[in-house]
């Protein structure tokens, strides 16, 4: 057999076991996040603000609020309650006077 031939092979045999080596690699599972989440009114300013709260799962959120300006229809605001885990309440509420305290609309951000 000749010196190339053997390289060939070789070479061949390396990138067949690279392959293999590549399909049996372990995938890694898509991040956890928050579940069975609800959003309420803010205990103390219900007409202003939102709390978040989710019971289970792993990973963090929190409440995003959009305020704004009613007294002049300008630029919409938003405001994030604190990162926190389940179980747990994220709250905020818009701010009132002339930046804007008009709640709009509100979503719960979530990381794993």
């Amino acid at each position: 057999m000749s010196v190339l031939v053997k390289k060939a092979r070789s070479a061949a045999l390396a990138l067949a076991m690279a392959g293999v080596a590549f399909m049996v690699a372990p995938i890694s599972p898509a991040a956890a996040s928050p579940t069975n989440c609800s959003i309420i009114a803010h205990p103390i300013l219900p007409a202003y603000g939102r709390a978040a709260h989710c019971t289970s799962g792993t990973g963090e959120f929190r409440i995003v609020i959009r305020c704004s300006n009613g007294y002049n229809g300008g630029p919409d605001f938003y405001y994030y309650g604190e990162w926190v885990r389940p179980g747990d309440y994220s709250m905020t509420a818009c701010l009132t006077g002339a930046a804007g305290g008009f709640y709009r609309s509100s979503y719960i951000a979530k990381r794993g």
